[in-house]
């Protein structure tokens, strides 16, 4: 099903370690954008779910187009949630409404080969090497399950150092 949540655990993780050389909003765009074709293939009965969109090189395309995308809508975003944030007492919480290229890039490239990694393990129809090989190298190699429990760990790992650096931050404020 398209639009799942279980990829945004990598995206949590990623943004705990990256901090603000990540964005976890070009991170999710991304994830959407991804899941656009198998969404339309659902719509119109295709046969093949996961296709050019599921691979390293579509996958790529996305985020470049992705990129720019995350610089203009991400900051307006931010500073909503910044200004919410401190209206409730939670000004630790705030980031810096700004989003530069490289964070950008960051984000919406891990976030769109981490979705075609994830989903290469799950779905039959996707070819991870498209247009180069049909190979499905990665698929099979574990469960479903085994996937949402790695990605439901990263997502806590990921909100519980966002949180320590967010109480960090509230007390030296």
């Amino acid at each position: 099903m398209p639009f799942t949540p279980i990829h945004l655990g990598a995206g949590l993780a990623l943004k705990a370690v990256g901090g603000r050389r990540f964005s976890l909003i070009g991170f999710g765009l991304t994830q959407i954008a991804v899941d656009i074709e198998p969404l339309l293939g659902l719509i119109h009965g295709w046969d093949v779910l996961h296709g050019r969109s599921h691979s390293l090189l579509g996958a790529t395309v996305i985020a470049a187009a992705v990129t720019p995308l995350t610089r203009a809508l991400g900051p307006p975003s931010l500073r909503v949630a910044d200004r919410w944030l401190a209206a409730h007492g939670l000004a630790g919480w705030c980031e810096p409404p700004d989003i530069g290229w490289t964070a950008a890039a960051a984000g919406c490239l891990l976030g769109a080969w981490s979705h075609a990694l994830m989903d290469a393990v799950m779905h039959a129809d996707l070819q991870l090497l498209w247009p180069w090989s049909s190979a499905q190298p990665f698929y099979g190699i574990a469960s479903t399950t085994d996937i949402e429990i790695v990605s439901a760990a990263a997502a806590l790992a990921g909100i519980a150092v966002w949180i320590a650096r967010a109480l960090r931050r509230g007390r030296s404020a």
